[in-house]
């Protein structure tokens, strides 16, 4: 999901995850490749964030695995829902 600068803050200010810069090379080739959203390079790979009103949180989803050690160059995977999350209202006030 696109987020809102304001939302990419709170989820750094919450869980130390800064945005990959939106005129980056790396999130032009995800954007082409995964569509719009907001990523966040991880050591896994690239998470976005989606809304789980179910649980009443966003949670990250990993889109993305790096193909070796050296995280040079990324493969899209099936999104597989990770533990890294904040409650709703952390980011649905913005």
């Amino acid at each position: 999901m696109k987020l809102t600068r304001g939302q990419a803050e709170e989820l750094y200010r919450r869980l130390g995850l800064a945005a990959a810069p939106p005129d980056s090379p790396e999130a032009a080739a995800l954007r082409r490749a995964l569509g719009d959203d907001t990523f966040f390079l991880v050591p896994a790979g690239v998470l976005v964030f989606e809304p789980d009103r179910s649980a009443g949180s966003w949670v990250g989803v990993l889109v993305a695995d790096w193909e070796d050690e050296n995280r040079g160059r990324l493969r899209v995977r099936e999104p597989v829902r990770t533990e890294l999350g904040v409650p709703a209202e952390a980011l649905e006030s913005d």
